[in-house]
């Protein structure tokens, strides 16, 4: 029997952003909550806000479209804005004619609808994702160009800003999604991949499952002047797109619990993307750049917090997209693969990713997962060494009285601290110039078993 319960209240809490829903009675069993509601689009540039331009004849335009990470899905419709709080969703909306709506999956006009000047799009149901990841836009001049990866999955590149297209961010898609195929051994499990340009868009870009959101400066090359174009503009384009693409696996087919663990998300993202554009651009040495761009700040930054930290609240989330989440990490990730090698790693990512499909983690899990792969039971206390601490360690190295080489470890810009790292460091000498040696170096000072006594000891 089919028992409704009416709804008696609705209290509100706008520190927590909660609301809490008393009915006229207790629910005893599962079932289905429907809300009715109405909402404004806003200008402040997340949740569900309108972007203003300026078409090819001149006029002032506006769209529409969604930016809910961290917290904004919220802001547009009543839900469970929570990443563990994963679903399905299945949207339906009704526009006037010459509107156009996408969202994460693929839009159908709805033949049974009639209504004189207006229309109703319809989606497939998403996958099961967090509220943060989806997204809808809707316009009456969306611009579409059309490709596919060499096995024929579909790829969209929509804009409505004048003179730029992002051919160039499609092409470095078609590219990329069948390389994260391979690595991951497991398709992204959305029907097709939409780059979606959006004149006001605070961030450089969203991974929104199968709807990626870009500015423009991110994804658009001018095409109406060639003469223009530069490596380093292409570079960054192919950057953020690979960027984008890796988060289809660490990010939306699995995500983090909660915030405090988003590096699980952007510091693989942050390797991911190198590693793609490498493999399809290596004249753009883009490993050389990572060291300018992302090492280099994040030493110069490091200090500030963790690269895992505790976030209570809604309020606290945005202050973790930084550099040390992202670059720190990333680096932090390198030096690791330095350790175990890159096909170990990808062996992982892959392992990691099919046993969590769908579902949410957290950082025990990923290094758990990496002793499991890799048979090395100190991983897990490494990384969280590194990961959980602030700071980083400066190395000196010192000859003993018997010629041994000495190395000590402190804290850099700190001599005073007791903080200590767990280090992989790899080394090679005259004994075996050709094979490095790695060693944990998790004390005080070491010392490596070289010996330097004889003239040719290096």
């Amino acid at each position: 029997m089919n028992e409704k319960h009416i709804c008696q209240s609705i209290h509100y809490d706008p520190k927590q952003q909660r609301v809490t829903i008393e009915f006229d009675k207790n629910i005893e069993n599962d079932g289905k909550l429907f809300l009715k509601g109405s909402g404004k689009i806003i200008e402040s540039m997340d949740g569900f806000y309108r972007s203003n331009y300026t078409n090819a004849k001149g006029e002032s335009k506006w769209m529409a479209s969604t930016q809910f990470q961290s917290c904004a899905a919220r802001k547009a419709f009543p839900c469970f804005d929570e990443p563990a709080l994963k679903s399905t969703f299945q949207l339906a909306f009704e526009v006037n004619d010459g509107v156009h709506v996408l969202s994460n999956m693929m839009e159908h006009e709805d033949d049974t609808f009639y209504v004189p000047h207006r229309k109703r799009y319809v989606f497939e149901s998403t996958p099961r994702m967090s509220t943060y990841l989806l997204a809808f836009a809707v316009s009456d001049e969306f611009e579409m160009s059309h490709t596919t990866t060499k096995d024929g999955y579909p790829i969209r590149g929509i804009t409505v800003v004048v003179n730029m297209r992002n051919q160039y961010a499609m092409e470095v898609a078609s590219k990329s999604i069948p390389l994260f195929e391979r690595l991951f051994q497991q398709a992204n499990g959305v029907p097709k991949m939409d780059i979606l340009v959006i004149p006001d868009f605070a961030a450089g870009a969203m991974e929104n499952y199968g709807l990626m959101t870009f500015n423009s400066q991110c994804s658009l090359i001018n095409t109406s002047n060639p003469d223009m174009i530069n490596v380093d503009h292409k570079e960054l384009v192919a950057i953020v797109v690979a960027h984008e693409l890796s988060h289809m696996y660490v990010g939306n087919l699995v995500t983090m619990k909660w915030w405090n663990d988003l590096f699980l998300n952007e510091s693989f993202a942050s390797y991911l993307e190198r590693w793609a554009v490498n493999e399809l651009h290596p004249e753009f040495n883009t490993y050389d750049e990572f060291m300018r761009s992302s090492f280099m700040v994040a030493m110069k930054l490091d200090g500030t917090h963790a690269i895992e930290v505790d976030v209570f609240d809604h309020n606290d989330v945005d202050e973790i997209y930084n550099h040390i989440t992202y670059c720190k990490g990333a680096s932090v990730i390198r030096m690791l693969i330095h350790y175990v090698g890159e096909e170990v790693i990808h062996k992982v990512l892959a392992a990691y990713i099919q046993k969590f499909l769908y579902q949410n983690t957290t950082a025990k899990d990923m290094w758990e997962m990496m002793e499991q792969v890799t048979g090395n039971q100190q991983i897990a206390s490494m990384m969280q060494n590194w990961t959980q601490q602030v700071g980083y360690p400066v190395i000196f190295s010192s000859l003993s009285d018997n010629n041994q080489l000495v190395l000590k470890q402190e804290r850099f810009g700190d001599p005073q601290s007791l903080q200590r790292w767990q280090i992989p460091l790899s080394y090679i000498s005259h004994e075996n110039p050709t094979t490095p040696k790695f060693v944990l170096f998790d004390e005080q000072s070491m010392t490596l078993p070289i010996d330097f006594s004889s003239e040719q000891a290096w």
